[in-house]
């Protein structure tokens, strides 16, 4: 099989807390905000409560809604207030920053959270969270696979033709070989789409983090290729990301999640177009 003939050396890793990984190429990594609500996309509503059944029909929306226009964003606050007030006069509200708790007596019916929209929530709370992974785009035309995996660290190996690249959570070393082997026996795999890294180098990393958090203002390409790798620091946590070369192109992109005695690890693979 073509895959036996496959060698990978293990090459960097990154460490999360909370919130997935990204992967993408360094070209695109350098549009993305992390989770910095100083740098909005828009402006976002979330809501829930016991009170949300007896409203009406056009606010019993399951997931948070967004609005690029501000305006608009205070129209639909505004429309909701009205809405809960008409419903329920007697009803008390306690604001603290961008959270309201509407209550009736002593008993919390309603909470409403407003606030700046970001390209890293909004991917948080649709494109991941119900598959754990998922390809999404952000900024001008700029797309990374993210993976939730959290907390936990990932590390990654290239094919010695760096036409291949693995991604596996944390295992010990012989675990991780091990895993390795399985999953290019064949184990059975997911389809995700793909993934364009044009100029072959890439970037592993924790996704709150940005370009700017590696003090790194003229870009990771010119430590992409470097062995050993160099691990990707901000300024008080440690080995948060990695950058990588590959052969450029469009990759394949598979994950699977699978067992080596008795330890769980979820992995991603990336192969390059033929």
């Amino acid at each position: 099989m073509e895959n036996e003939k496959k060698h990978f050396t293990w090459y960097g890793s990154a460490s999360s807390e909370a919130g997935p990984f990204i992967i993408s190429a360094v070209e695109d990594f350098a549009q993305w905000k992390g989770s910095d609500d100083t740098l909005p996309v828009g402006f976002r509503v979330r809501y829930y409560g016991p009170l949300l059944k007896e409203l009406s029909p056009k606010f019993h929306i399951g997931e948070p809604v967004r609005f690029e226009n501000e305006d608009r964003f205070n129209a639909f606050i505004q429309m909701l207030f009205n809405e809960i007030n008409t419903v329920k006069p007697q009803i008390s509200m306690q604001h603290k920053q961008g959270d309201y708790d509407f209550f009736l007596e002593d008993t919390n019916v309603f909470h409403l959270e407003t606030g700046p929209d970001t390209d890293y929530t909004r991917i948080c709370e649709t494109a991941i969270d119900k598959d754990e992974i998922a390809i999404a785009s952000f900024g001008t035309n700029a797309w990374a696979l993210f993976w939730d995996v959290r907390p936990n660290t990932v590390r990654l190996a290239l094919e010695q033709t760096r036409r291949d690249v693995f991604f596996i959570t944390g295992l010990s070393d012989e675990n991780r070989e091990k895993a390795l082997e399985l999953v290019l026996a064949g184990e059975k795999f997911y389809e995700v789409g793909e993934l364009s890294l044009p100029t072959g180098c890439g970037v592993l990393a924790w996704s709150p983090m940005t370009q700017g958090d590696f003090g790194a203002p003229d870009g990771l390409s010119q430590v992409a290729d470097l062995n050993p790798p160099i691990h990707l620091n901000s300024l008080n946590i440690l080995k948060v990301g990695t950058v990588f070369k590959v052969q450029p192109g469009t990759y394949n992109v598979t994950c699977g999640w699978s067992k080596v005695e008795e330890n769980n690890f979820a992995w991603v693979r990336m192969g390059l177009q033929v």
